[in-house]
């Protein structure tokens, strides 16, 4: 007769409690987990999708943290996604909970010689604005907490030249090394040395992949359009108190300042554009830094432009100077 008892456990498997769920490769609202994301030798598989992996990672949290039965424990990163998922960032443990705020919007991208560190707000970590200016490209487009990429492949060529990289890789490098040379927690800290050294190797930095808002879009500067063009700007600055007129905009007097700006919507025969109003600003008060909190607090939250790939082209991607980090939420990092 067939024997209907359950196996016994195996004395080497850990109980639910004490085992952590892999996140690299997971998808966070699809049901899927990539081995090699972005290679021709990926395998994709069905996998939970990472909001709710996450909130199975901080409830085994505790269990693994007591009995250390998980070598790449790392107590910053797991303190972060405890605090995301259990007080109110995340899921529930009981109960799903609706995607982040403006996770719906358009998933851009960015690359960087950085690897972020976790937040209590998000374990891959958020933008950084003393960071900003050391990559490609060096703000030519304004100043800005991050730039942007629509287009994949643009936000690759965003990693900087190899001597910045090199002075940033090195200063990661000397902290894990240090870490390791201590003894703490030197399991996760060979992680991380041997994955500097992948990229160092490589020169490729990281990519992050970003959820920017729509309605934060909707409202930035386009660079390349004409003012006349450009309705949710002229909104903007009426709702700042400034006056739109059809032959010229007077934007609010700047803080310390004692008159408006004023700028002709004409230049001769060609149309003023938003890059030439971003300059018109930034002249005014000073350079670009100054220029982008101008139009930040005009609600105007960031600058939208083609890349060079695609001027003329039948489809059309653009690049973003978002003035402030609130609108960019990191969901994934290669």
């Amino acid at each position: 007769m067939a024997d209907n008892k359950l196996a016994p456990q195996s004395k080497n498997k850990l109980p639910w409690y004490e085992q952590a769920l892999p996140m690299e490769g997971r998808a966070a609202f699809l049901p899927y987990q990539d081995t090699l994301p972005g290679s021709v030798m990926n395998q994709r598989s069905f996998a939970l999708p990472g909001v709710i992996a996450g909130a199975i990672n901080a409830v085994t949290a505790p269990g693994r943290a007591y009995s250390g039965s998980d070598p790449m424990f790392d107590p910053q990163e797991e303190a972060a996604n405890f605090a995301m998922n259990m007080l109110g960032g995340g899921m529930g443990a009981s109960r799903a909970a609706p995607p982040p705020a403006g996770s719906l919007g358009m998933n851009v991208y960015h690359g960087s010689p950085h690897r972020f560190p976790p937040t209590a707000k998000n374990p891959l970590g958020e933008f950084d604005p003393m960071k900003i200016g050391t990559g490609e490209g060096a703000q030519a487009y304004g100043a800005g907490a991050g730039y942007l990429a629509e287009a994949k492949g643009t936000a690759k060529t965003y990693n900087p030249n190899p001597g910045i990289a090199s002075a940033a890789w090195d200063r990661s490098m000397k902290y894990w090394t240090d870490k390791l040379a201590r003894n703490d927690n030197p399991v996760v800290a060979a992680k991380e040395i041997a994955i500097l050294k992948e990229k160092m190797a490589n020169q490729t930095g990281y990519l992050y992949k970003v959820d920017l808002p729509d309605e934060q879009i909707a409202k930035m500067l386009d660079y390349d359009k004409p003012l006349s063009q450009q309705s949710a700007i002229a909104d903007s600055i009426k709702g700042a108190g400034g006056k739109v007129y059809s032959a010229a905009w007077y934007l609010p007097t700047p803080k310390g300042g004692a008159y408006p700006i004023k700028v002709s919507l004409m230049d001769g025969d060609y149309p003023m554009t938003g890059r030439q109003l971003y300059q018109r600003v930034s002249q005014e008060l000073g350079g670009d830094g100054a220029a982008s909190q101008y139009f930040k607090d005009l609600n105007i939250p960031g600058i939208k432009y083609l890349d060079a790939g695609s001027r003329g082209a039948s489809k059309e991607t653009r690049n973003f100077v978002v003035f402030d980090p609130a609108h960019m939420n990191i969901i994934g990092r290669e």
